[in-house]
């Protein structure tokens, strides 16, 4: 049933697994390079060179890429890319919003709102934080009940901010000083 093979020759099932071995190696090879190429701008950002980083996720960040938005937004509003630029940070942290990152929108709404804010920016920006605090964000929530203790964007109303407060402290605990202010309205 089985022949001999002569001494130093390989068996043909042996050479065929050793061939799909080559070839799977070769294209796990070609996948990780892929991957890092991909994946370049956010290595550079991580390792805080953010000149290399800017670019590439700048690009992602056009294409509809959330989280590169975001990453770009925080290098403005931080200055890492020289100088501060709060105009560029909240245009990207709302590029960020509307792709869906969340932490793009508690940022710009600090940022829009030092800026004095229009009629415009408002209606964007509520909407971007009730996605937001719908989703459970603490920091949307904490920051709609600041708008509506404050008046900023919308009529003063005691009673939601102390909801939206009550809302951010069942998600998280840190925030129960946030209840402090609004408590006899609670």
């Amino acid at each position: 049933c089985f022949a001999p093979i002569p001494r130093g020759m390989i068996h043909p099932w042996v050479m065929r697994r050793m061939l799909v071995f080559a070839v799977l190696a070769v294209a796990a090879l070609l996948a990780a390079a892929a991957l890092r190429a991909r994946d370049a701008p956010f290595i550079a950002y991580e390792r805080g060179d953010v000149g290399a980083a800017l670019a590439g996720l700048t690009a992602r960040a056009e294409a509809g890429d959330g989280f590169a938005a975001y990453l770009v937004a925080r290098t403005y509003h931080s200055g890492a890319a020289g100088t501060v630029d709060l105009r560029a940070a909240a245009g990207w942290y709302l590029s960020a919003g509307r792709a869906g990152e969340i932490r793009g929108v508690a940022p710009y709404l600090a940022i829009v709102l030092g800026l004095s804010p229009n009629d415009d920016i408002c209606r964007a920006l509520l909407t971007l934080l009730e996605f937001a605090a719908r989703a459970g964000d603490p920091e949307a929530l904490a920051l709609l009940g600041q708008a509506y203790q404050t008046g900023q964007c919308v009529t003063l109303d005691l009673r939601r901010a102390a909801s939206y407060y009550t809302a951010a402290r069942h998600v998280d605990r840190r925030l129960d000083s946030l209840l402090e202010s609004v408590r006899p309205y609670l």
